[in-house]
């Protein structure tokens, strides 16, 4: 559950982020940029988690 909200968290940033810095209008692409970002970012933070559990165990 904490995995979506920090992706969500990432997706809602990102489109400030690119709204905001580079003017970007075109809403579709910023859509699909941060949709796209937001799933890597997901994947990422739970590999990430998930490798920090099984050091845990081992130690």
């Amino acid at each position: 559950m904490k995995y979506i909200l920090a992706a969500l968290l990432f997706f809602v940033i990102f489109i400030a982020i690119m709204f905001g810095v580079f003017k970007e209008k075109d809403i579709d692409r910023l859509l699909i940029l941060g949709g796209v970002s937001s799933v890597i970012f997901y994947f990422l933070y739970s590999y990430l988690e998930n490798r920090i559990k099984r050091k845990q165990q081992e130690a």
